[in-house]
């Protein structure tokens, strides 16, 4: 969202109306992007990344409908709201808008106070979903390196005993009563495929730890 000055896009086909809802827009403090039919509102949506678009119904060539459609499906994700604004109000016509990916269905003629109210309602929703998402985001990061330490530090406590037990193993197969023993040769080379594992998760973890740190690889730090 911008933040500042959040960017409205007006697609309606009548001039009058497009007029009244730019300046109507424009003295509340928004940025009004105007596009003057279906097929010109898709185009600035896409290329303005608008916070909120107000859409009539009823345009040529593409409805309202096939825009909410057509947008919704070139930002799919996207937690953009979209309010109709439009004569016809059967519920038919407002559950097919709802149902198409529309926020809000305002009637014409409309009251100027109550096109306010609903976008700064639905801008201020958005803006309550983009922080529970950062919250969210920041809570996964956090469990993430949460894992990953939990996992650097218990490779090594495991590797050590699993030397040992590498160790115990070879020397058992050394002695005659196990030499060339099948089960014996598939313990030694599991617990190998095992220990080998473990170094290469360690030498993930330390290079992910090297770049979050800044540090390229092949790289030392000198003193400082």
């Amino acid at each position: 969202m911008h933040i500042d000055m959040p960017r409205i896009l007006i697609i309606e086909d009548e001039p009058s109306i497009r007029e009244t809802l730019c300046d109507l827009l424009e003295l509340e403090g928004f940025e009004v992007v105007v596009a003057v039919d279906g097929k010109d509102g898709v185009v600035k949506a896409i290329d303005h990344d608008p916070d909120l678009i107000v859409c009539d119904i009823m345009m040529p060539e593409m409805d309202g409908f096939e825009v909410v459609r057509t947008i919704r499906k070139a930002r799919a994700g996207s937690l953009m709201p979209i309010i109709f604004l439009s004569a016809r109000t059967s519920h038919a016509d407002i559950r097919q808008g709802m149902n198409l990916g529309a926020d809000d269905f305002l009637t014409k003629p409309f009251e100027n106070d109550e096109l306010i109210a609903t976008i700064e309602a639905r801008l201020e929703k958005v803006a309550g979903h983009r922080q529970n998402l950062d919250a969210l985001s920041g809570s996964l990061r956090a469990k993430d390196e949460i894992i990953r330490e939990y996992s650097f530090i218990n490779s090594h406590h495991i590797r050590q005993p699993l030397a040992n037990v590498i160790g115990l193993v070879q020397l058992l197969a050394d002695e005659p009563e196990f030499a060339g023993n099948e089960l014996m040769n598939n313990l030694i080379s599991e617990t190998e495929t095992l220990d080998r594992r473990i170094r290469e998760l360690n030498d993930l973890l330390s290079a992910r730890r090297r770049q979050e740190n800044g540090v390229g690889e092949g790289k030392e730090m000198g003193p400082g």
